[in-house]
């Protein structure tokens, strides 16, 4: 006969092993708790919002806090943008516009040279009874990670329209794959969730403790971070761009603004990769083979014998098509020899296969065609009319200032 003891064993046993469970979580957490309370008592760390209260010019405002870009950057490393202040009362007959980028947007080296200045301009000039604000957020060195949380924390301004211009760090910014910013990792609610931490005073204390201060090194910081157009790591690369521009997208709608999104116009004629590298496999006598072409090329195209220097490297690029630099020369031959279609080709590709990515590749442009058109945002082609409007249909430094690299 059963016993009523050996009846609720089982159950009894269950309800205790879920409390220990459920206290085991829970203790933890609220310790968390306690301690992040604590130090934002105690003054510990600092606020990571976008913006803060001020006033300007006696009126309330939100200015931007020097503190947001803390948890996408090493200590001594923070790249801030142009200071800005948006007034608290937004002004009936006032048309808000927030630019979203990176240094391009921003307009580095002279923020004073940047579109969204030529914009304000063109807008007041066209349309002289209403009054247009342009907040440019455009900064070196970050990317859709930290755009995201730039269009989060300028939704409740009151938007009417968000222009993004971005792609072009996507690779070198923040959690990309060729960053020395952060950590490399590519998966997204990690990223996130990394995000969030290094926003907390507790992250923001841990992270203080485990990393060293360092200085801003420019783009020397990246030679040991190169990332070939073969590596694995390129597919999360485009698909946290792609999710992170539809995120961004999303709150901007969310916020009853209109968006633009804008692809990434390149100097291809007039600026050479980067940094190259070499296909995996290739065997010392195919690199000695390749070596003595290029340099066979190299002579013909200094001596302007352009088609016997096409020939040399075409052969050199049957040894070899992942180099970047070879694309650059082949392009600038064709260039030479007055074959501009088959010169943009090869200049795209050398832009393409570039191992140190400061320039948005043609998927990165493509993404940015895809999501505007299936999230219902307005397309502008950046890309295309810089090459349309240039010389032969390939931008160069003609028009690449601080909008393109």
């Amino acid at each position: 006969m059963t016993t009523m003891t050996e009846v609720e064993t089982p159950v009894h046993g269950w309800r205790f092993w879920a409390a220990r469970i459920a206290t085991a979580i829970f203790i933890p957490i609220a310790l968390l708790g306690i301690a992040e309370v604590a130090l934002r008592m105690f003054g510990v760390g600092f606020d990571p919002s976008l913006t803060i209260p001020c006033t300007v010019k006696g009126r309330p405002a939100s200015c931007y806090n020097l503190f947001f870009p803390a948890p996408f950057f090493p200590p001594g490393m923070i790249k801030t943008p142009q200071a800005y202040a948006i007034p608290a009362e937004k002004p009936a007959e006032t048309y808000r516009i927030v630019v979203l980028g990176e240094s391009a947007a921003m307009g580095d080296p002279d923020p004073a040279y940047g579109f969204s200045r030529y914009l304000e301009v063109m807008l007041r000039k066209q349309f002289p009874s209403m009054k247009f604000e342009v907040v440019n957020t455009g900064s070196v060195a970050i990317n859709s990670h930290v755009l995201l949380r730039i269009a989060k924390g300028l939704a409740g301004q009151r938007p009417d329209l968000f222009v993004i211009y971005s792609g072009n760090n996507e690779v070198v910014g923040p959690y990309g794959a060729g960053t020395a910013l952060t950590s490399s990792g590519m998966n997204l609610p990690v990223i996130r969730a990394s995000i969030f931490f290094r926003s907390t005073r507790i992250g923001q204390l841990l992270t203080k403790l485990g990393t060293r201060k360092r200085e801003w090194g420019g783009m020397e910081m990246f030679l040991d971070k190169q990332v070939p157009a073969t590596s694995p790591l390129m597919k999360y690369t485009y698909a946290n761009f792609e999710s992170n521009l539809r995120d961004t997208i999303a709150v901007a709608r969310g916020a009853g603004a209109r968006v633009i999104v804008a692809t990434v116009a390149t100097n291809l004629k007039d600026c050479a990769p980067f940094a190259s590298l070499h296909r995996e496999g290739l065997t010392q006598d195919a690199l000695q083979s390749w070596s003595a072409l290029m340099q066979q090329g190299s002579n013909l195209e200094e001596g302007r014998e352009y088609q016997g220097a096409l020939k040399a490297y075409l052969s050199a690029l049957q040894i070899d098509d992942q180099y970047a630099e070879l694309e650059f020369r082949i392009a600038r031959v064709l260039w030479r020899s007055g074959d501009y279609s088959g010169a943009r080709v090869h200049y795209s590709r050398a832009r393409d296969l570039d191992t140190l990515r400061f320039r948005a590749d043609s998927n990165i442009n493509e993404i940015n065609r895809t999501v505007a058109r299936y999230e219902d945002a307005e397309l502008v082609d950046s890309e295309r009319v810089f090459d349309t409007e240039s010389p032969n249909g390939i931008a160069g430094r003609n028009w690449c200032m601080s909008t393109c690299i």
